[in-house]
């Protein structure tokens, strides 16, 4: 993989980009570059569009970089889409194991930035929470409805055999009745 440095304007954000970049994400991103530098390249095709990298790009236009650091990608439109897509969702299938989230946020020393505030890390909690509760909730909601549609099975199956029986039961009376009066 190579790394090139190339002028900002040579880099062009993907028009259909499916994931909303945030100002506050951006705002992130750009302290993390002041703070730590480039670690990781923006992502373009052949002709300078982004496949990944986005919020990169825009924190760096915020800073007003005139060049960044950039891995063309030799793939075709196809993969190049697919990957975009799988890049911005690989995130949101994860989760934060907040005690070790909380063991490496009292060790930075105070003072550094990390792209957190305890507020953020309490909404985010929060959040995290409301989740489990609501999956709870849903899949207890799933099982009342299964019982639900078991116990109408079963009162619908019984009324079928109750109607069968009682139309049978019909059946013979009536023929025992024909028979009695014919005696």
């Amino acid at each position: 993989m190579e790394v090139v440095y190339k002028d900002i304007d040579w880099v062009e954000p993907y028009k259909n980009n499916p994931r909303k970049i945030s100002q506050k994400a951006i705002d992130g991103v750009a302290e993390s570059l002041k703070q730590f530098g480039w670690e990781q390249p923006i992502v373009t095709d052949k002709k300078g569009v982004i496949i990944v990298g986005h919020t990169r790009y825009y924190a760096a236009r915020k800073l007003a970089y005139s060049k960044v650091p950039v891995v063309i990608a030799d793939l075709p439109e196809k993969e190049a889409n697919e990957y975009r897509i799988v890049d911005n969702s690989s995130s949101e299938k994860s989760e934060w194991d907040i005690d070790k989230l909380f063991d490496e946020l009292n060790e930075i020393e105070k003072g550094t930035y990390t792209g957190f505030n305890f507020d953020e890390i309490e909404e985010s909690v929060g959040k995290m929470l409301d989740e489990v509760d609501k999956k709870i909730d849903d899949k207890k909601e799933k099982k009342k409805q299964d019982e639900t549609n078991e116990t109408y099975k079963l009162v619908s199956y019984d009324a079928e055999s109750i109607n069968k029986a009682h139309e049978y039961l019909s059946e013979v009376i009536g023929k025992y009745a024909e028979i009695t009066e014919h005696k």
